[in-house]
């Protein structure tokens, strides 16, 4: 009996053992295998390098003027449309004359008798003087009385001052007489230069005021731009604004023609620069060639690609392969399959791409970085352009 239940004891031992070793067995198998972690590498090559700072805005003329009249007054004719190209001194809007015209016709009659006022006091004066100067030598021939030459004397004196007053008014009524033809004329709202008109804000009939003295302004009348030559205002931040300078090239897309590129340059740099939530930019002007202003309309959204620096056929490495130890910034090269750490002279690098001055050579194969996955090692990176 003993011995039976020692055979069966080891029997359930041994099954249990061969068990557990099938079970092992099978999770071993059956678990994912860990990979060992690839490095990422790449050649260095040669190509071209551009330094270029990007920037958003909207395509605008230089100046946008707004057109608001020097007379009050009710609108009788508007001769212009929106989208329409005036020309300088076009008539835009006329307003009704009636009342500038009898203020003119007012100042007219002022000046009339002015004119006439002038008259009659010359000559008065005249008179005067000739009396006074008759009866001067009848005084020295004794022949006339002292007080009668100083009384004409006197009235000399008197009707020559009135002649400088009636004078000083014919200027005056000349002057009214200007600006009375002035204000007539300022009924007429014309065109300041050559031009598009972008919006119209008045109607036939409507009573608009002048501009003049006004403190609201007066009433916008249009709003109008000289769109031969469009700009951008784009804000770049303060760590790339050092770098740009007027006349730099620069390439335009907007999103309303994708397959297109314009060409412009950089005019001006604001010397005071913008802070928002903490962030300073400065606004750069760019000037659009002319295809662009033939193309583009104004408050198109503008990607401007500024080039700021370019280099011809130079090496260069994708710059997460540059590291700094210390004092020392160099790549790792692979070496008999093996990274090894190896000091470079870098030049300039636009954040994807750092020029190497050197240290490494064409075609050496460097580490990016590790990675988990598998990755075919020794592939070029990506914007490295073709080999020269």
């Amino acid at each position: 009996m003993a011995k039976t239940i020692a055979k069966t004891v080891a029997w359930v031992l041994i099954l249990g053992a061969l068990g557990y070793g099938g079970y092992y067995t099978y999770k071993k198998r059956s678990a994912p295998t860990q990979k060992r972690p690839r490095m990422r590498t790449a050649k260095v090559g040669r190509s071209d390098f551009k330094l270029i700072v990007s920037a958003t805005g909207a395509v605008e003329p230089l100046d946008i003027v707004e057109i608001r009249p020097k007379a009050t007054g009710e609108v009788t004719k508007i001769n212009f449309e929106e989208g329409q190209v005036v020309t300088k001194g076009q008539l835009l809007v006329q307003l009704d004359p009636i009342v500038e015209q009898r203020r003119l016709n007012q100042a007219r009659a002022d000046l009339a008798i002015a004119r006439a006022n002038v008259l009659k006091a010359q000559r008065v004066y005249e008179h005067q003087l000739s009396k006074y100067n008759t009866e001067l030598k009848l005084l020295r021939k004794r022949l006339t009385a002292k007080e009668k030459v100083d009384d004409l004397k006197h009235e000399v004196a008197v009707r020559k001052a009135e002649l400088a007053v009636v004078k000083a008014q014919l200027l005056k009524a000349f002057e009214q007489v200007k600006e009375a033809k002035d204000r007539l004329d300022d009924t007429k709202v014309l065109a300041p230069f050559k031009g598009v008109i972008l919006t119209r804000t008045v109607k036939l009939g409507q009573i608009i005021f002048s501009g003049l003295g006004s403190i609201s302004g007066g009433t916008l009348v249009a709003r109008m731009a000289d769109l031969n030559t469009l700009y951008v205002r784009v804000d770049v931040d303060e760590a790339d604004v050092a770098r740009i300078r007027p006349n730099h090239t620069c390439s335009v897309t907007v999103d309303a023609l994708p397959n297109r590129s314009f060409g412009a340059k950089v005019i001006r740099v604001n010397p005071e620069g913008k802070t928002v939530n903490n962030v300073t930019t400065f606004e750069v002007i760019i000037e659009l060639d002319d295809a662009a202003a033939k193309a583009m309309l104004v408050r198109m959204t503008a990607n401007v690609r500024i080039l700021i620096e370019e280099q011809k056929n130079k090496l260069v490495v994708p710059s997460v392969a540059v590291r700094k130890f210390g004092k020392r910034t160099g790549v790792f090269v692979m070496v008999d399959g093996k990274p090894t750490f190896r000091p470079i002279k870098p030049g300039t690098t636009n954040g994807t791409l750092t020029v190497i001055e050197g240290g490494v050579k064409e075609d050496e194969t460097i580490v990016l970085s590790r990675i988990q996955r598998r990755s075919r090692p020794g592939g070029r990176f990506m914007g490295m352009g073709r080999k020269k």
